[in-house]
């Protein structure tokens, strides 16, 4: 086996949102840390960082019945003197690989989703726990998690890191902006019920010059398009498609009163906070871990799956706008203090090192 960097990354793949802090790790590891990530997500509607982009080493993945099966070379699984994995039960690698090294007495912790989508009640959570068990620690995307990983799991070492897209340097609330949009920005799929916002927009009593905003691409693209032409709302809805471009979109948060997320919360709402821009968002739905973050003083929940509901949110904040505007530059510091690159990559880098918090 030929000699590999003492510290490695193997996952699936890497959202592109995680640019940021993998290049903070670079910059700290150098080449001592190899990272290993498919190009290709398994949600193939995810934006992901394209090997060799920051050093990544291509590792393909395909789906079997229901696995995900991914191809890494064996100097990595057992070469490296610390691994970082997927927390993911339906990847048959990551348990062999687990205990392997843990006959090796090599140190492996895992990383992801600390409970199944349905909740830690789940009948699967039982054995994302048993994996998680056998390694050496686990690392999360929120606090959250981490507290409640460490309650199941008394004596694991359990670092967070929470999910983050960018350095604390650009978390900017841009003050006396002209704010005359709600904003979705994510993916244009089923299960982020786009559909369900522009229902609520074309139901909503708000002055004629306040837009809609959507600022994604996806395959209901085409369906919106013509949802938004038999609502009659086509000269109010502006259809951005895919912005990633930091400065793109600043432009288009210092333009947005609320952001708005008609299905379940991700890092959409970690993404308009570091901009100091409030969230409207649906009660109920299964929420990305990063739902943490939402609290009265930078957000407003409405009933899940209820167009009226959020149609109504809609109206209510317009009337209190400049009151939200006027809290942005806290709700943009108070989202710095941790969710931004730098304490990402702080919880890997941690992880890596052999310390835990």
């Amino acid at each position: 086996m030929s000699k590999h960097p003492p510290y490695a990354i193997s996952v699936s793949s890497l959202g592109e949102y995680r640019r940021e802090a993998i290049a903070i790790l670079r910059s700290v590891f150098g080449d001592d840390l190899a990272i290993y990530a498919s190009s290709v997500a398994i949600d193939p509607t995810v934006r992901t960082l394209k090997p060799p982009e920051l050093g990544l080493i291509e590792a393909p993945i395909k789906q079997l019945k229901g696995l995900t099966v991914q191809k890494v070379p064996m100097r990595c699984r057992l070469g490296s003197q610390v691994l970082i994995m997927d927390l993911n039960p339906r990847m048959p690698q990551v348990w062999l690989t687990t205990v392997g090294r843990r006959l090796l007495r090599k140190k492996t912790l895992l990383w992801g989703h600390a409970w199944p989508r349905k909740g830690r009640d789940s009948p699967t959570a039982r054995v994302r726990l048993l994996l998680a068990r056998l390694s050496d620690g686990v690392i999360t995307y929120t606090h959250t998690q981490a507290s409640e990983v460490r309650d199941a799991l008394p004596g694991k070492a359990v670092i967070a890191a929470p999910n983050a897209i960018d350095r604390e340097d650009d978390f900017l609330h841009d003050g006396g902006a002209n704010r005359s949009y709600f904003t979705y920005v994510g993916r244009l799929v089923a299960s982020k019920r786009v559909d369900l916002l522009v229902r609520a927009f074309a139901m909503a009593r708000l002055p004629f010059d306040v837009g809609l905003l959507l600022v994604g691409e996806g395959p209901d693209a085409a369906s919106l398009r013509k949802l938004v032409t038999d609502l009659g709302v086509e000269g109010r809805v502006v259809f951005a498609g895919h912005v990633s471009d930091r400065r793109e979109l600043r432009k288009v948060y210092r333009h947005t009163l609320a952001s708005v997320s008609p299905g379940y919360v991700g890092l959409s709402l970690i993404q308009s906070l570091s901009f100091g821009v409030p969230m409207i968002y649906a009660g109920g739905e299964d929420h990305s871990p990063e739902i943490e973050a939402a609290t009265d003083d930078n957000s407003v929940c409405f009933a899940m799956g209820d167009p009226e509901a959020l149609a109504n949110a809609m109206v209510a904040f317009y009337g209190d706008a400049a009151s939200w505007d006027s809290r942005g530059p806290q709700i943009a510091i108070r989202a710095k203090r941790t969710y931004s690159a730098e304490t990402m990559a702080s919880g890997l880098e941690q992880a890596l090192r052999g310390s835990s918090r």
